[in-house]
């Protein structure tokens, strides 16, 4: 059904960093086929696992945003999480 309205899956597909303006998020870099790649979107879901997303934001995405300053000091804290996640 997604595909049918135009949404663009990128399987098998290894985030490597997100592109941010100062505003906004402009783009993703992915490894996909063992080439780096520029994705774009109209939006974008950030569903990594809480260890990964550190090493894919920018640094001035964490400082336009405070809140998300501390997604660093907590991914080094997930060996105790254990469950399932819905989307």
């Amino acid at each position: 059904h997604l595909v049918s309205l135009g949404v663009e899956f990128h399987h098998d597909a290894t985030v490597t960093g997100l592109e941010f303006d100062g505003r906004r998020v402009t783009g993703v870099t992915v490894i996909e086929r063992g080439a780096s790649t520029r994705v774009t979107a109209d939006a974008y879901v950030c569903a990594l696992p809480l260890d990964v997303v550190p090493s894919v934001l920018p640094e001035s995405l964490l400082r336009w945003d405070p809140s998300l300053s501390g997604l660093p000091t907590l991914s080094q804290q997930v060996n105790w999480m254990t469950g399932v996640q819905y989307y």
